[in-house]
């Protein structure tokens, strides 16, 4: 139901447990989904419909309940529709199921699980004990007709005015979600009751995810009074895993569950579990093809008993969106079939070290199944591979510093390898952890000290006061003693229960504990275990001396009624060790200056009186890495820009050579835009020099060398096209590297309007996905596929991203990661439907079009 979603913090409840199964081998359950569609617009109103509970009638109708907003002071109401062709259109909406005033299901009636047997519908629901959406319960009712009127049990019958819970939270303390979000599935005789259990382990406090299961005979007409506890059936990991809509498949003989995962995330996905009786499942396979970005609570089709027909056309549905509470609901078709194989592992996380990159990857817990570590150093291609590996996480060593490699994972068993999972990539790089000299904080507790945060003990906790209103805002600054080139911080929640963590904050970096900025790590973040850490790798380096984590939503305690507090148990930062190198310097323009991401300090050589002088500036990029361009960010204005330059490579810093394809004389004056200069080729070097013959000249008439930062660009090479731009909002800036510049197509007077804009990475390559970085509010495009092409001319839609009524994003990145790798020099997103400016002018208009190996 709605009301407990916002008060409570899903990325920091679930918890890696490993899922314990028979010693017997498994088939597995595969599954396939293919391009779907919208059967719910919030913009038509009505905010949300979510947790959709399907039936598959035998003519290929479907029914459907969901949970919506609700009305007089309850949160949430159930909702019916009908349709009769497969999901393809929808009859008029009803409400089947609302709170009763003063009874214990007064706030909400959610979540829907609906099933017929004996004569009648059941629907189960959530509701809750109390305002703060936390101490769910699970009630039921039934009904003769699918349209109702439902009959609520009352305890010992069916209706009345005093509805009961028949399975009812009893943990403490009731700081979660407790149980909901009921799934059945009648197997001959016998009622399995699935539901979620989200509570706190009694020992260590940590967070408890689970889907447990109960059984009942279905000759009992009172059953909900009477259902036995069959234990936990999947124990949900970390992966943000949702609750699970339960089928059982009659070809198979097994059940199957799916759920989302990562849930409101740009890399959500549908994920699938099986069992072979129905009280305890394991990992199945379920590719993330077609599914939207920021999914959550799914429903999948079955009969009225909770039986998957594989002959039948199958639908999967899910709401979605970044704006809370404001959500479509996305239908898809789903197919499945059975392999001897093992299911294919999901990497969850791939953390950069010194010479080393540790995965973490999903493991099933079967008896007998290893897995299959595969790399290399290029995007597809996998040179090594390493065997016989039993457990996540696991540490590739020997790597060389400074160059990207490429991981897959597979299982293997008696009866060979599963697929490959989805590739990530890393590159080890020389971090070494950054001294703590000192901390600060905008507020603490007695015994509860800001150095709590850095005492290297993660079972002490800095603790800020207090508020009544989670939208606060709080602080904790570390003083690293000077300044250095921070790649990487590692946020430790406090022990063991992880209370108070942030919901909103932005890691910050200064070099004078006064100007902030604000540190891009983009999709480089990760959950990992053993203990519970948050690590933040930075896209780019940022030179500074203090760290500081700025909150603006806070995290609750374990207390209620609950205070809005921010606690950590240890802020670690790591650094790597870049540099620079200038033939000159003024004092306050010091070379250290071209890598703080600022761009409003500079280096400045010295002072000339004529323009035909020789200066440089070089970085150390701490080991040698491949850098296919550099990135220069003028002095604001393009003050004292070079006019007559080249770029240099070496691996020394003594022994420069001239990179080919990077020499320029007569440049313009840039302004303030930052330039990427794109080599002729890969350059494999340490150090990058800017060298400068000829000197642009100040306002006094006096010749300097002056930029504000350079850094490697690490993206590959872009140049972009476009079917229309604009004055001011060129297609080039889709592609410069720089977030908040834009390309915007000409204007339009109808949204039915059809634009794109394309990218070329200079050579066909493996790709694993695109990023597009919108302009923050405004004109994204509504409906539009992502294509792919090996010359530009003839384009290929790439599977899965295909998409109808996509909602504003605001100015959150949008991350499009493929089911499989792309091969492909150029990328393009082809719009058909735009969206409006604030002037009601429909436009296209992207910051970033980014591809990623």
């Amino acid at each position: 139901m709605i009301q407990k979603l916002t008060g409570f913090r899903w990325i920091i409840v679930a918890l890696i447990l490993l899922i314990a199964f028979p010693a017997n081998a498994f088939a597995v359950v595969t599954g396939s989904t293919s391009a779907g569609w919208n059967v719910f617009d919030p913009s038509a109103g009505g905010a949300y419909r979510y947790g959709p509970s399907m039936i598959l009638n035998a003519d290929n109708s479907i029914d459907m309940w969901t949970c919506s907003p609700g009305a007089s002071g309850a949160w949430d109401y159930i909702r019916y529709k009908h349709s009769p062709d497969n999901g393809a259109t929808w009859g008029t909406e009803s409400v089947a199921l609302q709170p009763t005033a003063g009874a214990r299901d007064a706030y909400s009636t959610c979540d829907p699980g609906v099933v017929k047997f004996g004569g009648y519908y059941y629907m189960g629901y959530t509701s809750t004990e109390n305002v703060n959406g936390t101490d769910n319960d699970i009630y039921v009712a039934r009904a003769t007709s699918v349209t109702g009127p439902w009959s609520k049990w009352n305890g010992s019958g069916w209706g009345g005015s005093s509805p009961q819970p028949f399975i009812v939270y009893d943990d403490a303390p009731i700081d979660t979600y407790g149980a909901g979000e009921p799934s059945f599935v009648v197997k001959d005789t016998t009622l399995y009751i699935y539901y979620t259990w989200m509570s706190r382990d009694p020992v260590t406090g940590k967070p408890v995810n689970q889907t447990r299961v109960r059984t009942v005979s279905t000759s009992n007409a009172n059953w909900p009074g009477s259902t036995t506890y069959q234990g936990v059936a999947i124990n949900r990991d970390m992966d943000g895993d949702d609750s699970t809509d339960h089928k059982y498949v009659t070809s198979m003989n097994k059940f199957i569950a799916i759920g989302t995962a990562k849930r409101f995330g740009p890399f959500a996905y549908i994920k699938m579990y099986e069992s072979t009786d129905g009280l305890t499942y394991k990992p199945a396979t379920l590719p993330k093809n077609y599914i939207n970005v920021a999914a959550h609570n799914a429903g999948i089709t079955g009969d009225e008993l909770g039986h998957f027909d594989t002959t039948k056309n199958n639908r999967v549905a899910y709401a979605y969106g970044t704006i809370w509470a404001y959500w479509y609901t996305a239908m898809n078709p789903i197919s499945l079939t059975d392999t001897n194989l093992p299911a294919v592992p999901i990497v969850k996380a791939a953390i950069e070290g010194n010479g080393q990159v540790t995965l973490h990857f999903r493991t099933s817990g079967v008896a007998g199944e290893t897995y299959k570590v595969k790399y290399g150093t290029a995007s597809g291609s996998y040179s090594s591979t390493l065997t016989g590996i039993t457990s996540s996480p696991y540490t590739v060593t020997g790597l060389t510093n400074g160059t990207p490699y490429y991981f897959v994972v597979a299982a293997s068993n008696a009866n060979g390898d599963s697929g490959n999972s989805q590739q990530v990539s890393a590159t080890p790089l020389n971090l070494t952890a950054s001294p703590r000299s000192s901390v600060s904080a905008s507020t603490q507790l007695s015994g509860w000290e800001a150095s709590k945060a850095i005492d290297a003990d993660l079972n002490t906790t800095w603790s800020s006061t207090g508020h009544s209103a989670n939208n606060s805002t709080e602080w904790i600054t570390v003083d690293t003693g000077g300044n250095r080139m921070v790649q990487r911080v590692t946020l430790t929640p406090r022990q063991p229960n992880e209370f108070s963590f942030p919901s909103k904050f932005n890691i910050q970096v200064s070099t004078d504990n006064s100007t902030w900025i604000n540190a891009d790590y983009d999709i480089r973040q990760y959950r990992i275990e053993s203990p519970t850490q948050f690590v933040y790798d930075f896209n780019d380096p940022i030179y500074g001396r203090y760290v500081r984590i700025y909150a603006t939503e806070l995290g609750h305690d374990e207390n209620q009624p609950w205070s809005y507090i921010m606690q950590l148990g240890d802020v670690k930062i790591e650094e790597i060790p870049y540099g620079t190198s200038q033939s000159s310097v003024i004092p306050g323009w010091d070379g250290y200056k071209v890598l703080d991401d600022n761009q409003t300090t500079a280096w400045s050589s010295n002072g000339h009186g004529s323009a035909v002088s020789t200066e440089w500036v070089s970085i150390d990029t701490g080991a040698v890495n491949s850098i296919d361009a550099v990135k220069i960010t003028p002095r604001q204005a393009g003050v004292c820009f070079p006019v007559d330059f080249k770029f240099q490579s070496s691996n020394d810093g003594s022994t420069w050579t001239d990179i080919s394809g990077a020499s320029y004389t007569a440049y313009a004056n840039p302004g303030s835009a930052t330039q990427s200069f794109k080599f002729g080729s890969t350059v494999n070097a340490r150090y990058i020099r800017m060298y400068a013959t000829k000197l642009s000249a100040d306002s006094f008439g006096n010749y300097y060398m002056q930029i504000a930062e350079m850094k490697p660009d690490r993206l590959p090479k872009r140049t972009a096209s476009a079917s229309t731009s604009i004055s001011g909002w060129e297609t080039a800036k889709v592609a410069d590297g720089q977030s908040n510049t834009y390309w915007s197509s000409t204007a339009h007077g109808s949204a039915a309007s059809t634009e794109w804009v394309s990218i070329d990475t200079g050579s066909t390559q493996n790709w694993s996905g695109l990023r597009i970085i919108p302009r923050p509010g405004y004109c994204f495009p509504v409906t539009f596929k992502l294509q792919s092409s090996t010359d530009g001319v003839n384009w290929t839609d790439i599977t899965g991203h295909d998409y109808v009524d996509y909602y504003n994003p605001g100015s959150t990145t949008q991350v499009f990661p493929f089911s499989s790798l792309v091969s492909a020099r150029y990328f393009r997103l082809y719009s058909t439907k735009l969206s409006a400016d604030d002037f009601g002018n429909y436009y296209m208009q992207l910051g970033e079009f980014i591809a990623d190996r």
